[in-house]
């Protein structure tokens, strides 16, 4: 896989406040909270952005071509609770995931892709 192109994008979006991103383009991870709302960031700075390094980019992403799940998820529905968007774009081919709640089991890997990466964005954020 070709991953010059990757980018990887999660937004948050809880039922109520405002909506998180989260992306991971080429080696730059950028996290931005508040949406809608001037896009605070959760820095002092006026972008917040990070460079990784290959390790740190390698283990973000981690077996994300081999990754094997279903196209069809469970039906689920709901009143309050937060939607996750997962969206992975490599060149001009592009795939989209959205889960309300809990990840369907069927998508665990994308779930733990998840994870990686709002765990990145605490960690960033105390440093």
């Amino acid at each position: 896989m070709k991953e010059l192109l990757l980018k990887i994008t999660l937004t948050i979006k809880p039922s109520y406040g405002y909506q998180t991103a989260i992306v991971l383009k080429e080696n730059h991870f950028y996290y931005t909270d508040n949406l809608g709302r001037g896009a605070q960031f959760i820095s002092q700075n006026a972008n917040f952005e990070s460079a990784l390094s290959a390790d740190e980019y390698n283990y973000l992403i981690g077996d994300l071509k081999d990754i094997k799940i279903s196209a069809l998820p469970p039906y689920v529905g709901g009143l309050d609770g937060t939607t996750f968007e997962l969206d992975i774009e490599n060149g001009f081919n592009k795939t989209s995931f959205t889960w309300w709640g809990k990840c369907p089991d069927s998508w665990k890997p994308l779930e733990a892709l998840a994870n990686r990466l709002t765990e990145y964005a605490k960690k960033l954020q105390k440093e």
